[in-house]
């Protein structure tokens, strides 16, 4: 891009033909020595910053034929006798300019003259009938001037119709007056641009427009255009663009408009159109924006129309008399940015499928009878920028979302039933974006809303919560602390009660029987106190000096693998287990012995009145038997469940032998020491096959077992082992 004047000595080149110095930023008038480039045939000069008039040395060079001074600061008139110094001219065109006075009538003279463009410049006068002589002409365009008057109008019209190539004609904000004339329909039929906006024409629309079939776009906006608009509009289906905004069309929108399939721009606003808005505009499914503001429409909006997905712009339907409430249909307008449909009749609920327009920035429902709450799912509008709520009967809490939403600029919720308290956060931080007027039943919100202040004032509740969050983790705190110092106390307290953790010791487990003592009870051990004997020991029957006490002593060789574990599992599990049918441990120490090994010893106390699981001896008569079966059954199931929780107590290996093997070691032993309780009944109890009947099982899952009362001698009982562990003790 280059930057300066248009230096002079390029007239020098005579020979030069064409010269382009588009879209620079070369400043200045244009030099007068271009007129010497005799041999020129292209001069283009447009998009620059050039001023001042044109020199009239360019307009002699008459072998140019493509003349374009456009988007400049160039003024002065045309030279009225430019048709004729530049008669090859087939594009002349010098819009966004300043130029001024009339348009040359000689140009009908360059008879090649196809572009005729100087847009946007103040030209004045009347548009030259002549130029109807141009044949070749295919653009003509003198939008934004001051061109015509109201005396002479549009009747210069007819005189074009022998342009047979026009394809463009653009007389737009113009001074033109009058009619549209019926000639209208004799403009060739390959016009696809027809732009008569603002020029202070009148009268009706002529039904022979209906002839320009190739036409893609229709502006007749900002006129003073009566009656309806023509049913023929709708054979225009190349139409892409229909402007009618802003004129006194009355009457209703002629569904015809729903033949317009190619249609992307409906602009009918400000108007006097009434009726219903018609269902077939659904139709126009390549609508991109659609505006039917202020006019006199009633009914409900078509859901064919509210839910049109190629809208993308704009839908604008305020200012009407439409009822009913919005289609759930308008969630299908994903693409669309702007939504005004306020100052109509319009009920019920918000929509909630409003959710869904994911790029609406504009949504203006102001002055309708909406009832209800803010849907919350609007929060889904990210990108929204203006909303406006104001003059319906909302009720409920204005919602939170409406703070976080963090491109939100401008909030109308003014005259509504809006109650609670109003956030201080986003858009509510800035008075001067957010109105809530008319609302009695706000509260809080910033300072420059002058609402009354919330019952429970806010500060304070924000104190209080401050302080439930100081609070809460201190106390936790303090409640973890005292947790695990009571977890670390019963630990220390359970590792004190369970004494050491070695049995290398050789003083007492506890306060007690020592193992000398125990010796002696069991007069060292003698062959003849043995009870029995299993895996990792033996049961001795022993008397305790001084008070007499039975007790019984089991001693186990730690020599063997595993019993030294076993006997430290059998110790922590009797002390930490009470029961009624198991016997009290009294003592438990260890001692080295140098030939034997490293024994250990355990003292069992019987209970002061021992119990008899099948009754004292002497006391089973043929009185009492079905008395004794009973409590036989309560009994042995006592002590089922006891031996059954010391087995699930033991983190190793059952005290001394296992049960089967103990059983089948001594069963001959145990059926003597058991014969001596049946001999009151024979007949009930003549064998040992028939005792598991007592409790109803079979003899394969039975196990034999002993508890001493007061050694092991009187009371037997029975151990149940479910193979299938399906079956439970009480």
């Amino acid at each position: 891009m280059i930057l300066g004047s248009i230096p002079a000595w390029i007239g020098n080149f005579s020979s030069l033909t064409v010269l382009g110095l588009i879209r620079n930023n070369f400043y200045g008038s244009v030099p007068y020595d271009l007129g010497r480039l005799s041999s020129l045939r292209i001069l283009q000069l447009y998009a620059n910053q050039l001023s001042g008039t044109l020199p009239d040395s360019i307009f002699n060079i008459s072998s140019i034929y493509y003349f374009t001074v456009a988007q400049n600061h160039l003024k002065g008139q045309l030279p009225p006798d430019v048709g004729i110094t530049l008669p090859n001219l087939e594009i002349f065109a010098g819009g966004v300019n300043k130029f001024s006075g009339p348009i040359p009538v000689s140009l009908s003279n360059a008879s090649k003259l196809g572009v005729l463009d100087f847009a946007e410049n103040r030209l004045t006068g009347g548009f030259p009938t002549n130029l109807g002589k141009l044949q070749g002409l295919y653009r003509i365009n003198f939008d934004d001037n001051r061109l015509g008057h109201e005396e002479v109008g549009l009747n210069f019209l007819s005189y074009l119709a022998n342009c047979t190539s026009l394809q463009v004609l653009g007389l737009s904000r113009n001074l033109f007056g009058g009619e549209l004339p019926n000639s209208i329909a004799n403009l060739s039929t390959n016009l696809e641009i027809l732009t008569l906006g603002s020029s202070l024409i009148h009268g009706t629309i002529p039904t022979g427009i209906g002839n320009l079939i190739n036409l893609t776009l229709l502006g007749l906006e900002g006129n003073y255009l009566t009656g309806s608009v023509p049913d023929v509009i709708g054979k225009l289906q190349n139409l892409q663009g229909l402007y009618l905004n802003v004129n006194r069309f009355s009457g209703q929108i002629p569904s015809s408009i729903g033949n317009l399939t190619s249609l992307t721009r409906l602009f009918m606003e400000e108007n006097r159109l009434e009726g219903s808005i018609p269902p077939s505009l659904g139709n126009c499914r390549s609508l991109l924006v659609m505006n039917l503001t202020g006019n006199n429409l009633n009914g409900t909006i078509p859901k064919e129309v509210a839910g049109l997905s190629s809208l993308s712009i704009s839908l604008a339907m305020a200012h009407n008399s439409l009822t009913g409430s919005l289609p759930l249909e308008v969630g299908r307008l994903v693409n669309l940015k702007e939504l005004y449909i306020s100052q109509n009749k319009l009920s019920g609920d918000i929509p909630s499928t409003l959710s869904s327009c994911a790029s609406l920035e504009t949504l203006l429902m102001e002055g309708n009878l909406l009832k209800g709450t803010i849907p919350e799912s609007l929060g889904n509008l990210k990108g929204i920028l203006e909303i406006d709520l104001s003059r319906n009967n909302l009720s409920g809490r204005i919602p939170e979302f409406l703070g976080k939403l963090a491109s939100l600029r401008i909030l109308n919720l003014s005259y509504n039933n809006f109650e609670g308290e109003v956030s201080s956060q986003g858009v509510f931080a800035n008075a001067n974006s957010v109105s809530v007027l008319g609302n009695d039943k706000l509260c809080g919100g910033v300072q420059d809303l002058h609402l009354p202040h919330c019952r429970g004032d806010k500060s304070r509740q924000s104190k209080e919560f401050l302080s439930l969050k100081v609070v809460i983790p201190v106390t936790a705190s303090v409640i973890l602390v005292i947790i695990l110092c009571s977890s670390a106390a019963c630990y220390m307290i359970r590792r004190t009660g369970n004494g050491p953790q070695t049995a290398s010791s050789t003083s007492d487990w506890q306060l007690g029987t020592s193992y000398s003592e125990m010796v002696q009870a069991t007069s060292g051990f003698f062959e003849e106190n043995l009870v029995g004997s299993g895996s990792f020991g033996s049961v001795y029957k022993g008397v305790l000096y001084g008070d007499g006490a039975v007790v019984a002593v089991k001693v186990i060789n730690l020599q063997h693998h595993g019993a030294s574990k076993s006997f430290m599992d059998e110790i922590k599990a009797l002390r930490g287990i009470r029961h009624r049918n198991l016997l009290k441990i009294i003592s438990a120490c260890s001692d080295k012995d140098h030939q034997v090994g490293l024994k250990g010893s355990i003292g069992y106390i019987p209970p002061a009145d021992p119990l008899l699981l099948l009754g004292e001896e002497g006391d089973i008569d043929e009185d009492r038997g079905e008395k004794v079966e009973g409590n036989v059954r309560s009994k042995i199931k006592d002590v089922l469940a006891s031996l059954f929780r010391i087995g699930l107590s033991c983190s190793g290996t059952l005290p001394g032998t296992s049960p089967s093997k103990f059983l089948k070691d001594r069963l001959n032993d145990i059926r003597k020491k058991l014969s001596m309780y049946f001999e009151s009944s024979p007949d009930r109890y003549s064998s040992l096959e028939q005792l598991p009947s007592v409790l109803g099982v079979p003899p394969d899952n039975l196990l034999w077992v002993i508890s001493s009362s007061p050694i092991l001698t009187n009371s037997p009982a029975l151990l149940l082992e479910n193979q299938s562990k399906n079956w439970k003790l009480d």
